[in-house]
Parts: C-alpha cells; structure tokens; sequence
C-alpha cells in the first residue's frame, strides 16, 4: 500500500507540481510553491518540491478543503434528515464541529500566507478572500453553537444554505487569486 501511495505521488527523486507540470502556465503574480517570491517565470526543476517538502509547504492551500467539504457535506445530511433518515443529523452535527476547528486551522494557515500577495495586483483580492475568510469562521463558529445548542433542524439547514454559498464564494475568490 505504501509503495502505490509512493509512486503515486511520483517516487523517489521526481518532482511534484500542483496539477503536474505538462503544459501548465501559472499567472504572472501567482505564488509559487517553494519558490517563495513573485515572478513570472516557471518553477525552475531545482527548486520544485519534492513530495516530502510539498506535503508540509503551504499549508492552507491543503487545509483549505476541509472546511468546504465539511460544510456541503453537512448541508446534505441536513437535507437527508428532512426525509426522515434521522441518523444522518447526526453525522452533520459531527461534520459542523469538526468544520469549525478546520475553519480555525485553515484562516490561521492563510494568515501566514497572505504576504507575497501584498503589494500586488491582487492584493484588494487577497484582503476580500481573507475577510470572507474570516465570516466563514464566524459562521461556522454560528453554526457550531447551534448544534451543541440542538437547534432544530429548519434552523440548521438554514445556516448551512448560508454557509454553503459563503464557503463558494470565499473558495472561488481565493482560487482566483492564487491562479489567476
């Protein structure tokens, strides 16, 4: 199992790029992996990372998600609970908190990583992506309550409506900034 895994994400000594290196062309003034700094110019082969490095760089690009997943995953068991599966209210209150705390995790890790965007183009884009950040965290922090308060069910999936389309939005203003 571990060497499929291994070999998966290229093997000893290869190079592993964000979506494989044919034909990619990142943005001007996107951050690169590893590099560290603003260029246009592509990853040269010396300083791309290996799969070790690359799993510890950039961590909100990684942790970035698990909030998404966690809140459209629970909208939808919050959505099957409504045709009388109770059980499935279940594991979205399970995936509300463990939201929450990978919300927390992933605007912490974001902050960390906002300062090549700083003095760019890009960086209003930046400052909107992190503020909508931030209100995801609040909303999941909303929502959390309302679960260890056992709000009722339209009140849940209510939040999680709001939620979903928060989430969408922060996700797609923060791709947009980091590829263009």
């Amino acid at each position: 199992m571990f060497w499929i895994l291994w070999m998966g994400l290229g093997g000893t000594g290869s190079r592993l790029y964000a979506h494989g290196s044919e034909g990619h062309v990142p943005a001007a003034d996107t951050v690169r992996a590893g590099v560290g700094e603003v260029s246009g110019s592509s990853v040269p082969v010396e300083n791309a990372l290996n799969p070790g490095e690359a799993l510890l760089a950039h961590p909100h690009n990684k942790l970035v998600h698990f909030p998404i997943a966690f809140a459209l995953g629970a909208l939808f068991l919050y959505l099957l609970a409504f045709l009388r599966m109770e059980t499935a209210a279940m594991g979205a209150d399970i995936l509300v908190l463990l939201g929450v705390l990978s919300a927390l995790l992933t605007v912490a890790a974001g902050w960390t990583q906002r300062s090549p965007f700083m003095d760019t183009p890009k960086e209003v884009w930046m400052l909107r992506h992190q503020w909508l950040g931030f209100a995801t965290l609040i909303g999941y922090a909303v929502w959390a309550w309302g679960v260890v308060r056992l709000w009722s069910l339209r009140w849940k999936v209510g939040i999680g409506l709001i939620m979903a389309l928060l989430v969408s939005v922060t996700a797609f203003l923060g791709g947009w900034v980091a590829h263009g």
